[in-house]
C-alpha cells in the first residue's frame, strides 16, 4: 500500500525497554530490542591515598575510555608529583609509548618511554600538577584478551611552578589477557580527584 500520511505502529508496553532500538538479531534475519547508547558510564570513582583501584567488567565493550580532573595533594609539597595509570594494577615495565609535551615554559619535547612500570599523568621527572587544575582523558583499545592493548592519552593543565603543560602519549601494553582493573597511583597522597570510566561497544 501507498498510504497518504505517515503511519504509527505501536507496540505492547511489555516488548522492550525506554529508548532501545530495533536491530538485525544474532541470528540473520531476525530483529531484537538493543540499547541505543555505545557507550556507557562504568564508574565514577573519587581518587585518594597513594593508589586507587577500581574494577570494571568489560564484557561485551571493545574498548574502554576514561577522563580524571582535579588532583589535590593537601599535604607538602602541594603538588602534584609523578602519577600514573596501570591496568590490572600491573607494575612491571610492560608500558611503552612516545610521549609529547609541552613544558610549562612552552618548551617542546618528544620522549621515548621504552617498557616502564605505569604510564606516567604528569611529564615526570621534570614539572607536577598545580592542584585542581589538571586533567587527563585516555582510551585503552582491544580491552578484552587475544592482543596487546593499545592506548593513547592527552592531559593538560597548569604547572606547579606556573604556565600551561600539555602532554600527548601513545603505545601500547604488553597485555594479551582482558583489562580487569584501572590503577591510579602517584606518590603523593592524593586528598581529591574524580576518575571516570565508560565502556564503548
Amino acid at each position: 500500500t501507498n498510504p497518504a500520511s505517515d503511519l504509527e505502529l505501536k507496540l505492547p508496553a511489555t516488548i522492550g525497554t525506554a529508548n532501545q532500538v530495533v536491530a538485525n538479531g544474532s541470528t540473520p534475519g531476525t530483529l531484537e530490542f538493543v540499547e541505543n547508547d555505545s557507550r556507557t558510564l562504568l564508574s565514577t570513582t573519587t581518587l585518594s591515598g597513594t593508589s586507587t583501584v577500581v574494577s570494571v567488567d568489560l564484557t561485551g565493550y571493545q574498548h574502554l575510555e576514561g577522563l580524571v580532573y582535579g588532583l589535590v595533594n593537601s599535604s607538602s609539597p602541594n603538588y602534584i608529583q609523578d602519577t600514573f595509570i596501570r591496568v590490572n594494577s600491573l607494575s612491571t615495565d610492560i608500558y611503552s609509548y612516545v610521549l609529547h609535551a609541552m613544558d610549562y615554559n612552552g618548551t617542546g619535547s618528544t620522549q621515548a618511554k621504552h617498557t616502564i612500570s605505569g604510564i606516567y599523568y604528569n611529564l615526570a621527572g621534570t614539572s607536577g600538577w598545580e592542584n585542581t587544575n589538571n586533567w587527563a582523558a585516555f582510551n585503552f583499545l582491544h580491552v578484552n584478551g587475544g592482543s596487546r592493548k593499545f592506548f593513547n592519552m592527552n592531559a593538560g593543565g597548569d604547572g606547579h611552578t606556573g604556565g600551561e603543560q600539555v602532554l600527548s602519549a601513545v603505545g601500547y601494553v604488553e597485555l594479551t589477557s582482558a583489562i580487569t582493573s584501572i590503577q591510579f597511583a602517584c606518590t603523593d597522597t592524593i586528598t581529591a580527584g574524580t576518575l571516570k570510566l565508560y565502556g564503548v561497544k
